[in-house]
Order: structure tokens, then sequence, then C-alpha cells
């Protein structure tokens, strides 16, 4: 007797169909995977504000920021907002910083405006570095305070960037 090959599917072998149903799936995952490693890494800036009178800036003014991430490094900027003219041309702020916990840092920036030369009367950014990158370690309110060594005018509000 001879033996003879038959035609058919073989049960232990995946059809093409579940193969590239297997391969969607691997893909997404991948995908997801990546996705949510690089998320961790590229974290979004966040930004806190606070409107100041134009006409005279003296006074302290407060902002706060709800942490959750506690492992990225985040360098702090602080930005003015103001219109074309400014007095003065420099500006020196104390920034304290007040965490969860109730721990103090205070540090000193300045912020020089160069000049503008506009007629419009639309307002104008200026931002400098105000601490470098640390890691917020604790989740919770972290609390902004800044406050002009010097009162200032033609600032219409302050920020800082989280980033």
């Amino acid at each position: 007797m001879e033996a003879t090959a038959t035609e058919g599917p073989n049960p232990r072998k995946p059809s093409s169909a579940a193969m590239r149903w297997l391969g969607n799936i691997a893909a997404v995952v991948t995908l997801a995977t990546s996705a949510t490693v690089l998320a961790g890494c590229l974290s979004a800036m966040r930004t806190v504000a606070a409107d100041v009178p134009p006409e005279g800036w003296s006074r302290p003014v407060e902002m706060s920021h709800i942490n959750r991430d506690t492992l990225t490094l985040t360098a702090l900027t602080l930005s003015l907002r103001h219109s074309a003219v400014v007095s003065p041309s420099t500006g020196v702020f104390r920034v304290a910083r007040l965490s969860p916990r109730g721990e103090r840092r205070v540090d000193t920036v300045r912020v020089d405006i160069p000049p503008i030369v506009s007629r419009t009367g639309r307002l104008h950014e200026t931002s400098a570095p105000a601490l470098p990158p640390t890691a917020f370690s604790e989740p919770g309110e972290w609390r902004f305070t800044v406050t002009p060594l010097r009162a200032m005018q033609g600032v219409w509000s302050v920020a800082i960037e989280l980033n």
C-alpha cells in the first residue's frame, strides 16, 4: 500500500489571517508601550500666571501648581507680559517656592527687557531662567510668590513656566 498525501488545513499551523491578527496586536502593544515611555520622558510645559497692575506693580503675587510628576527634572522660567514701555528696563525679582511639606526656597531672578519699538500697542513677552532643572520630589500643591524688588510699570502679568 502506498501512502498518499492529503491536502487540507493543518490544525497545528495557524492560518494567515490569524497570523496577521497577532501581528496587528503586537504592533498595537509596541506602539502603546512606546507612547507611554515617551509621555513620561517628554512631559508637557506647565504654566501658572497672575495678572499684575500695569500702572505700578510692587506687591508679591502668588501662584500655585499641583505637582504629580516627582521624577522628571523641571526647569523654571520667569516670564513677563508687558507693553513696549516698561520701567525699569531690568527687573529683579524674588521668587519664593514653598513645597507641600512647607520647605521654602528663595531665589533672585533678573529679567532684562530689551528695547522695543512698537506703535501697535500689543503686549510682548520676555523670559529668563529662574531655577536650573530640579525634581519636584513631592506630589501636591507647590506655591510660588514673585515679588519685584523695585516697582515696575508696564508689566501686565507674570508667569512661571515649568518645563
